[in-house]
């Protein structure tokens, strides 16, 4: 039997996947189960065609392959020939799907308001478009160009969520000390955003920053956010349904009292649940609850002084992984099996810190940074592996299989990405833009992953008003 592209090989994101049979099978045998390609995140979409004159079994990608990702061949042990036998019983064979390769860098604004503290926020809409948000702008980028900006209503972007129907919303701030209100407003398709979703205020609080804007496939919406009130830091958290278009859809959600700033983590399943795990320095805690149904159900994972929570994990499925660092530097992770009850610890061979930033993809896959250390878990693993970059990084992304990809900026000019595929090493940075700029000048950016491994890259170099993108595809 003969396997194209041979194993080993390097293909283009359109290939196709063929093996060409010594005998003739039974085609009986030749169901969509007996032949299947996949990467470290599952099985990819694809159709299959069989030539009898050729004795070839072809299988078509429906959508474009994901860069750079290293992908599995397998033809089943029920494929057969004619007489009975068994043609491959089990045969697999890899090869990889080239990288993404920068284009070029284009003007995506000029003169853009900035107050010094606006991200730079990035997604990508259904039909392949990048979209662009920092301060009250936005942009969508086609083939030709940037489009005319969007201008946003009810203060700054602070976040930005996709949905897999294309619907766009962006979490607005109109200050970031006392009586801080937020809002959101929702892209329409031609380009307009709605009049702002009021979602809440701190009140005589000041809020301290955004533990994260969460959203789901299916819409859902998560804010989670720090303010202080006197000397108390408290986590508030707010969400949304798919059908929340109009005021007042957005709930308040009942959060556990972490005395301990910085000590609750927030989560987001794909039917819209919402996961929370914080630690007292001595109880480790997990909370679950669906939004509009009565009831919090608790779990204490751990009892032991001077814990502190480095990760939290869930995904689509509503698998949940609670990840903690006892004194002593000892991390330990616990798991909940879409639903089931949490399984034991395991020790982890590496340190993850507490202070870690964490994004998890729909596969259940974590990745954490601080500073230039990185870490990294897949989604079916109970074990952590830790990485270093050479720079520290500008901002990270993490696509919907699993791949993180970290921008980096080194003086006086170069802006690269670093990539991270699953179960693989961190790559060589490669450049993709180089643009002057004062060496002292502030700089910011955002990236944004699509299904099939594309990235973009919205910069801002420096601080008189310049925004640039690069599609690495």
């Amino acid at each position: 039997m003969t396997q194209l592209p041979a194993p080993g090989d390097t293909v283009g994101v359109d290939s196709t996947v063929s093996v060409v049979f010594g005998a003739d099978p039974d085609p009986a045998t030749l169901s969509e189960a007996g032949f299947t390609v996949s990467d470290f995140a599952g099985t990819l979409p694809g159709v299959l065609d069989y030539d009898a004159g050729t004795r070839t079994w072809t299988w078509t990608p429906t959508r474009q392959l994901p860069r750079g990702a290293m992908l599995t061949a397998r033809i089943g042990r029920a494929v057969g020939t004619i007489d009975g036998a068994v043609v491959a019983d089990g045969f697999a064979w890899s090869f990889r799907v080239r990288a993404g390769e920068p284009g070029t860098t284009a003007t995506i604004a000029t003169n853009v308001p900035w107050n010094g503290s606006d991200p730079v926020l990035a997604a990508f809409l259904r039909d392949g478009r990048p979209l662009v948000a920092i301060g009250q702008l936005a942009w969508t980028v086609g083939q030709g160009g940037p489009d005319p900006a969007e201008p946003l209503l009810g203060g700054r972007a602070r976040g930005l969520c996709v949905d897999a129907a294309g619907n766009a919303v962006a979490l607005m701030s109109d200050s970031v000390g006392a009586h801080a209100a937020l809002q959101a407003v929702r892209r329409q398709e031609a380009g307009n955003w709605s009049q702002p979703e009021w979602i809440a205020d701190t009140g005589s609080a000041t809020l301290l920053d955004y533990g994260g804007f969460l959203g789901n496939d299916a819409g859902h919406l998560l804010v989670h956010q720090r303010v202080q009130a006197a000397s108390l830091v408290v986590d508030r958290a707010f969400w949304c349904a798919p059908s929340g278009a109009a005021p007042g859809t957005w709930q308040a959600l009942p959060l556990p009292d972490s005395r301990l700033a910085y000590e609750l983590r927030a989560g987001l399943d794909g039917f819209g649940r919402v996961v929370t795990l914080h630690s007292d320095g001595t109880y480790v805690i997990v909370q679950q609850q669906e939004p509009g149904l009565l009831g919090v159900r608790e779990n204490v994972l751990a009892q032991v002084p001077g814990t502190r929570i480095a990760g939290l994990g869930v995904d689509d499925g509503g698998t949940i992984r609670a990840v903690w660092t006892e004194i002593g530097q000892v991390t330990r992770q616990r798991r909940s099996v879409s639903g089931l009850a949490f399984g034991p610890e395991t020790t982890q061979p590496i340190v993850v810190p507490s202070n870690v930033r964490t994004l998890t993809a729909p596969t259940g896959a974590m990745r954490a940074w601080r500073d230039r250390d990185v870490y990294r878990s897949e989604g079916a693993s109970d074990v952590w592996v830790a990485g270093e970059l050479e720079q520290l990084p500008v901002a990270l992304a993490l696509s919907p299989r699993g791949e993180a990809a970290m921008l980096i900026f080194e003086l006086p000019d170069v802006w690269s990405l670093v990539r991270w595929q699953p179960n693989e090493g961190l790559t060589a940075p490669i450049q993709i833009a180089a643009v002057p700029s004062p060496v002292s000048a502030p700089r910011d950016g955002g990236l944004a992953f699509d299904a099939v491994g594309r990235v973009y890259v919205a910069f801002r170099p420096d601080s008189s008003g310049e925004l640039y993108g690069v599609l690495v595809e």
